[in-house]
């Protein structure tokens, strides 16, 4: 499936979608299960899926594919590069609070350059793009 039509199935579905924490190819973004996210809005340009949350989060998820998108699942199999932006929580939503995670899939391995540092695991190819959990 397409970005687009990705974004247009959540979209039609976005009452029934998946909330939770979110995990880019097995990196937790925060601590496992101690974040809470829930998608307001997505759309597409090109073939980047872009999903708005309810912090100001964005993520972007380019050339995704093998997605497994409902009320008990949300899974992007496969993806280009994934781009997920948030505020520092607890601060004004001002550009000097501005966070980034941006993972490049390499084929074999997936790069990351993140604003906080590195995390505490290493992404990995063999996990899901993009989940939640």
């Amino acid at each position: 499936m397409s970005a687009e039509a990705i974004a247009k199935r959540i979209q039609k579905e976005m009452h029934d979608i998946k909330t939770g924490t979110l995990r880019f190819w097995g990196v937790w973004f925060g601590r496992p299960y101690d974040n809470w996210h829930r998608a307001l809005k997505a759309e597409s340009i090109d073939d980047c899926l872009t999903v708005h949350f309810d912090e100001g989060e964005v993520l972007q998820v380019f050339q995704p594919s093998g997605e497994d998108i409902g009320p008990r699942q949300f899974v992007i199999q496969f993806a280009t590069r994934v781009v997920w932006t948030w505020y520092s929580y607890g601060q004004p939503r001002s550009a000097e609070h501005l966070k980034t995670m941006e993972f490049a899939n390499r084929g074999g391995s997936i790069d990351l350059v993140s604003s906080d540092g590195p995390p505490m695991e290493a992404p990995s190819p063999r996990e899901a793009a993009v989940q939640i959990l």
